[in-house]
């Protein structure tokens, strides 16, 4: 039944959202892809509520998990974000992220960006300090803003369960339509158990204000919607 309305709430995304809007908040808040931060900033004076949502089931781990963030843009070069999580199998937790751009992305050159997650559930905390960078490729023959993203960061990551090591996190997004992108990452540390994983997905886009996205995390179905204001 859950996996039931699990993929009747994706099909719904499928068909609703459709359009193009900047950087959307991944699942910890930091605009990004579906799970990792790239070195986009949000739009300054604006801010985005997300939502997204993952079982874990496929993993053999009897759990699942929401987030619930809000990310603003300070300036072109500064945003901060709060989130809160409620798990199916642990207390709940909140976070908090920031992000400041080193470099804005030029014509020939990426853009790169330093900051900070911190997340804390059932008293059990998560600090990773990370530094990213993005470059958007365009195509001449599609008439999109941005026809292949490029990301890649490193972090220090310190927790409960992994002391003082670094992670690192690479990552894809391409138009497939004028109306969504597809994305594929690859994070080292990620999940309940602390694994590598892969995460494929599609985002859609409504207008300048709604988006919403679908996917797999190491098989796990993820799904998720946007609004900025």
């Amino acid at each position: 039944m859950k996996r039931y309305l699990i993929s009747t709430l994706a099909l719904f995304f499928l068909f609703t959202f459709a359009g193009f809007v900047s950087a959307e908040p991944s699942f910890n808040g930091p605009t990004g892809l579906i799970i990792s931060p790239t070195a986009d900033i949000t739009t300054p004076e604006s801010a985005w509520l997300g939502a997204n949502y993952i079982d874990y089931s496929n993993s053999g781990v009897d759990s699942s998990l929401w987030s619930y963030t809000l990310t603003g843009g300070i300036s072109e070069v500064f945003e901060i974000g709060v989130a809160g999580f409620y798990s199916s199998s642990a207390s709940d937790g909140f976070g908090l992220n920031a992000k400041y751009a080193l470099v804005l992305e030029g014509e020939e050159t990426p853009g790169i960006s330093i900051g900070l997650i911190y997340n804390d559930m059932s008293g059990d905390s998560v600090t990773n300090f990370y530094i990213v960078g993005t470059r958007y490729f365009q195509a001449d023959d599609l008439n999109v803003d941005r026809a292949v993203g490029i990301h890649g960061g490193v972090g220090w990551l310190d927790s409960a369960w992994v002391n003082d090591e670094f992670n690192y996190w690479g990552g894809l997004d391409f138009n497939i339509a004028d109306n969504m992108i597809a994305i594929a990452e690859y994070i080292s540390t990620f999940g309940p158990t602390d694994n590598d994983v892969f995460t494929f997905g599609v985002r859609y886009f409504a207008n300048e204000t709604w988006s919403g996205q679908a996917g797999l995390v190491d098989g796990d179905m993820t799904i998720g919607a946007s609004f900025i204001f």
